[in-house]
């Protein structure tokens, strides 16, 4: 027998066995060729799968977008006189500096609301009387333009002054 000839099989149980070229050759073609087709079958169902959950998947971030879509902008609500006022009086200062904040980002300002001078200059008071305290703890320099600007904030207060008192007491400033 020609070497050359011969194929080695493995098969379980048995090593190295030997056989003849052409009647080895057949049944392993023909198992070659199911395996193709059986992978051609999973290859083409798993993509079909991946394609159908790629839709669905697109169809559930498109839905997402147009549900949050109209809250996007509306995050941020703009807030009233009144508003500010009841911030400050069931939530704090801070909640009222928020509120502000969120006035401000918005677009709205004192020159185009009036009615909104004294909130802000409440909220700008409170914020500078909060920094103000930091900087005169830690007596570093700066504490002046706080001061000044808690003076500012006061000045526009008018009548509402007696909350600058009671901002500087809640803070524990002199």
């Amino acid at each position: 027998m020609n070497v050359a000839n011969n194929i080695y099989v493995k098969r379980p149980g048995i090593e190295n066995t030997t056989a003849q070229n052409t009647q080895v050759s057949q049944p392993v073609q023909t198992n070659v060729a199911n395996n193709k087709k059986v992978k051609d079958k999973k290859s083409s169902l798993l993509n079909i799968i991946i394609i159908v959950l790629t839709v669905i998947l697109f169809f559930l971030l498109v839905t997402f977008i147009v549900q949050t879509a109209p809250r996007a902008n509306s995050y941020y609500q703009e807030s009233s006189a009144e508003d500010l006022i009841r911030r400050m009086n069931y939530s704090g200062y801070q909640r009222m500096l928020e509120s502000v904040y969120e006035n401000r980002v918005l677009g709205v300002t004192e020159a185009e609301k009036p009615e909104l001078t004294v909130p802000y200059a409440i909220a700008d008071y409170y914020e500078a009387a909060f920094i103000y305290k930091g900087y005169s703890k830690a007596k570093a320099s700066g504490a002046d333009v706080y001061l000044q600007t808690m003076n500012d904030a006061k000045s526009k207060m008018g009548e509402y002054a007696y909350i600058a008192d009671e901002i500087d007491e809640e803070l524990g400033l002199d």
